[in-house]
């Protein structure tokens, strides 16, 4: 069988949520955004599934706009995900949210906030309710209810909040809206019987919030909520819940006033014990959820699917009736702070940053909750052995008094070792690529202040352009497979149980991955490296592991360089009638829509000798309008790095793209490293010496940034990146309401055969393509063929001269602020319209198709001596192939050149090309070869769009160019083919 060497998933949509990390029972996926689909990938990124959106088809598409998993509601590992139920709103839905793992649902829609939550936990989560929950739901469920969800509370915000996110347990939601001051930590208040009742509290900031993050306390460790927010003035803060009176009462009369305290006061007063017996709680019904059948007491009805299966099953789940009673006169309180310019060692400053600057977020480790979950996860692996080796009339149900006083010792060590160790905290600075590390001290300890200290920091851990480009919300999690899958497997028989009690105690994991999401789309996976004796607190290393990236959406066109390895690929969303007629506001385009885009793709070869090549983003442009890049074409020229000046030592090219109105054209930079590093830098430059005294001709000439110079559209996030620059337009070229059936760019000497055109440095331009790779400054001329078929069907050619030219700005002001400056030289452009008229067919006689004939492979550049007879073929819907070719206009005419036939090499035979079946696409190898496809039945089965093809190809060299013979000819059965106009 045999298997793609290299598979592209595609790019993230645009917006805050997505993609998320889900776990099912233990394994660790992540689910993306990425175009209408929904792709779903492993912890090594390897693709598991992709799940497309129903309703949706090449012809009318559906942006997904957020995406959300919950933890712990799966069962087997060989998982896939289907369909359950589907809701339809009246707006677009901006985020949507898990919580209580899978059985509450919250729905952010405009400024409105909607809670959903399961008709089954409405039934189950009654605060009279006193019956233990797994009882409850193994008793209450009914086999011919539906998976029905109820609203049961809303609320409207002043502003759509753009970030939003759940505690770790569910009990909190922290709300902020874009440029928003504060942060709102919603939760649902005590004593609501008949419906749901929330309060909330205000988090202020001195500066408007960038965004949030909760700490991870884990599937079986007690609730500890804490918060860090990042603001635009750079500066992290730490908010901590605050504690009951009461609870550091308990803490400091010791365990003797934890007993007396415990008989005295209610069960919502957190003490040591009861936060033992709360992990004990969950890791009960952990074990029962992952237990054989057959070693259960209470088996599930066979019809228990979906969520109504897992109710009582997940851990948090085991504190539902708790939330009633124990979050009263909530309050935080603000525990610590982290500066970017007080507290970041040995980093360059962020004040006064330039516009491309992001702000200094710092992020949790977790590492605290990679401990307890492993020590946890090994008091499970313990439980199943001894529950395997007991008898079966003595199930984990009726566990004895020592068993549970043994696993509370060991809950209460970890839980111990959770308040003793340290938090640890890491940023990637966005200006120069370190990894900085902080660890912070007492932070749960109910006496102390919090401590923070800075670490360490790994100068140019990521690349620049990573950093820059860097998302503010990224995930860390632990790829490993938990700790009691090695026990599961000794139940299935696939493993031997002689030394496994040994190595769980040996078995650890030293490794942490890191994802991080960019401006690009690009989601990127890292590996970090941690101390095995450091408990997750001391990172070693950072090493990038894999990234996906590549277009949201179906593929358009695919455009190589004729000579340069290097690809463009465009494509385009496809909105049905109704969403193409709806009006998009601006925050919308600028926050979601990337609704065309091409990318720069860098071309590596494969073979036997290299099997680690394939095709490499480089750069990719977005446009927020879906005709931005209907058609385009490369301009067959080496820029050398002169076009540049001295800020990048790099080889380009141009390509010419179409917006559906004007030409827009490119400069594709190959390697770009310098020119983006130059770009971010320079604002900081410009702003450091701004406190010099200045001259009178700087006066005179203010500085111009590289940033105002060199129009960088493109967004890119690789290790070596390319760039895309802006460099010209022409405007008002394509015609409104026309199909663009051909832009391609040729030479002038290729086009027309004109004398003048031969110039001294002739070497240079022997070939197809024109290397300047070499030169200091050049001065061309190139010819942009436009074929378009109008409304009336009516088919259009326009031919363009384009002069590009290189001016070097050595003299400009960008010259008078240091020596050290680089010096900045850029494209310039001349067009003119030289002809513009209608193709000469015979009546009634119209182009289905037209492709270059010369100038666009690498092969046509094999002859360079020989000039092409015709550079243009057409096919046509009498069944006939046309060479075009151009030539001087008549005198008096307005064109100065026109196109005619080409009538083969004696001048006097026509060149048309007549087959027996209606064409359906023609291709040019070069002049003497061509391949044409077309149907011989000229008859397809209208449903189905399927026919039988036949593939001919045609050569003239053997003939001496006086007549075209076949050369060949391949059969394909059963093509499904588009329509033919």
């Amino acid at each position: 069988m045999c298997t793609p060497h290299q598979v592209i998933t595609g790019a993230l949509n645009k917006g805050e949520n997505v993609y998320a990390t889900g776990i099912v029972e233990g394994a660790t996926f992540i689910a993306c955004a990425v175009g209408s689909d929904v792709v779903i990938l492993g912890a090594d990124f390897s693709r598991v599934q992709v799940i497309i959106i129903p309703g949706c088809s090449h012809h009318a598409e559906q942006l997904v706009t957020s995406i959300s998993c919950c933890h712990d509601s799966g069962k087997i590992l060989n998982y896939q995900w289907f369909e359950s139920q589907c809701f339809t709103v009246k707006e677009q839905v901006n985020t949507v949210l898990w919580n209580m793992d899978g059985l509450r649902m919250t729905v952010v829609i405009g400024d409105e906030l909607f809670l959903y939550q399961h008709r089954s936990l409405t039934c189950i989560s009654r605060p009279s309710s006193t019956a233990p929950v797994i009882v409850l739901c193994f008793f209450q469920e009914q086999s011919q209810d539906t998976c029905t969800w109820d609203i049961v509370w809303s609320v409207k915000l002043a502003q759509q909040p753009k970030f939003i996110k759940f505690s770790p347990d569910g009990i909190f939601l922290a709300v902020s809206g874009e440029n928003d001051y504060l942060v709102k930590l919603f939760y649902q208040e005590s004593g609501a019987r008949d419906q749901l009742s929330f309060g909330f509290v205000t988090l202020y900031h001195p500066a408007p919030v960038r965004g949030l993050e909760w700490r991870r306390t884990g599937r079986y460790m007690p609730r500890l909520s804490v918060l860090i927010t990042w603001c635009i003035d750079n500066t992290s803060r730490i908010w901590k819940e605050t504690p009951p009176p009461e609870l550091a009462m308990i803490d400091l009369n010791g365990d003797a006033g934890e007993q007396s305290w415990e008989k005295s006061k209610p069960r919502k007063i957190f003490g040591k014990h009861f936060r033992v017996k709360k992990a004990r709680n969950k890791i009960i019904n952990k074990l029962r959820g992952i237990m054989p059948e057959k070693r259960r007491r209470y088996e599930e009805p066979s019809h228990a699917l979906g969520l109504r299966a897992q109710i009582g099953k997940s851990p948090s789940f085991s504190d539902l009736q708790s939330v009633h009673h124990s979050y009263t006169n909530i309050q935080f309180h603000l525990a610590a702070t982290i500066n970017a310019e007080t507290d970041c060692m040995l980093v360059p400053s962020m004040e006064n940053g330039s516009v491309l600057q992001k702000p200094l977020c710092v992020h949790w480790l977790n590492n605290k909750e990679l401990v307890f979950s492993i020590g946890a996860e090994k008091l499970l692996a313990e439980a199943l052995l001894s529950e395997s080796e007991a008898p079966h009339n003595f199930p984990i149900a009726d566990e004895s008094l020592s068993s549970k006083d043994i696993l509370d010792v060991k809950l209460e060590i970890l839980l111990r070792q959770w308040s003793r160790s340290n938090d640890v905290l890491f940023t990637i600075h966005p200006v120069d690529g370190s990894l900085l590390i902080w660890t912070v001290e007492y932070l749960d300890d109910l006496h102390r202040q919090p401590v923070i200290s800075f670490t360490s920091r790994f100068p140019a851990a990521f690349p620049i352009t990573d950093a820059a480009s860097l998302h503010p919300n990224l995930n860390t999690f632990n790829p490993h497979e938990p700790i009691y899958f090695e026990v599961l497997r000794r139940e299935d028989g696939k493993d031997s149980g002689s030394t496994l009690s040994g190595r769980l105690l040996e078995k650890s994991s030293n490794t942490i991955h890191v994802l991080t999401n960019h401006e690009n789309g690009s989601l990127n996976l890292w590996h970090m490296a941690i101390d095995d004796n450091s408990n997750f607190s001391t990172i070693l290393s950072i090493t990038h592991m894999s990234r996906m990236c590549g277009h949201r959406f179906q593929i358009n066109q695919i455009v190589a360089h004729p000579v340069l390895p290097l690809l463009l690929t465009t494509s385009q969303f496809r909105a049905s009638e109704t969403t193409q007629n709806t009006y998009f506001p601006i925050d919308y385009k600028q926050e979601r829509s990337a609704l065309s885009e091409v990318i720069l793709w860098k071309i590596a070869p494969v073979g036997p000798l290299c099997k680690s090549g394939g095709v490499q983003e480089l750069a990719r442009v977005a446009s927020p309008f879906r005709t931005g890049f209907d058609c385009l074409g490369w301009i067959p020229v080496i820029l050398p790095s002169c076009t540049l000046g001295t800020v990048c030592n790099s080889s380009s090219s141009c390509f010419i793209a179409s917006d559906g109105r004007n030409l827009i054209i490119y400069q594709a930079v190959v390697d770009a490293q310098g020119l983006l590093s130059e770009i971010y830098n320079s604002t900081r430059r410009r702003e450091f010496s701004s406190d010099e005294t200045l001259s009178t001709s700087q006066l005179k000439h203010p500085e111009v940034g590289l940033l105002q110079q060199f129009n960088v559209v493109s967004t890119q996030s690789t290790a070596k990146p390319g760039c895309v620059l802006e460099v010209g337009k022409i405007p008002n070229v394509v015609t409104s309401n026309a199909e663009l059936l051909l832009l391609h760019i040729f030479p002038e000497r290729l086009v027309i055969d004109s004398s003048a055109s031969i110039i001294e440095d002739c070497q240079m331009r022997m070939g197809d393509v024109v290397d300047r790779s070499k030169a200091a400054v050049f001065n061309d001329r190139y010819f942009v063929v436009i074929v378009e078929r109008g409304m009336d069907y009516e088919n259009m050619s326009e031919l363009i001269t384009i002069d590009p030219e290189v001016s070097n700005q050595e003299n400009g002001p960008s010259r008078h602020t240091n020596v050290s400056t680089p010096s900045v030289a850029k494209l310039f452009f001349n067009s003119e319209k030289v002809c513009e008229q209608l193709v000469p067919l015979p009546s009634g006689v119209h182009i289905l198709s037209v492709c270059p004939a010369a100038g666009h492979l690498s092969s046509s550049s094999l002859y360079p001596a020989c000039q092409a007879p015709y550079v243009m073929i057409t096919s046509c819907d009498d069944d006939v192939v046309r060479f075009w070719r151009c030539l001087d206009s008549e005198p008096g005419s307005v064109n100065k050149y026109e196109w005619r036939e080409w009538n083969m090499i004696s001048d006097n035979r026509p060149s048309e090309l007549e087959l027996e079946g209606t064409i359906l696409s023609v291709s040019a190898a070069h002049s003497g070869r061509i391949a044409c496809a077309y149907d011989p039945k000229s008859g397809r089965n209208t449903t189905q769009n399927v026919a039988d093809v036949e593939i001919g190809v045609f050569e003239c060299e053997s003939s001496g160019g006086v007549e075209w013979m076949r050369e060949d000819t391949f059969d394909l059965r059963n093509i499904r083919i588009p329509d033919v106009v």
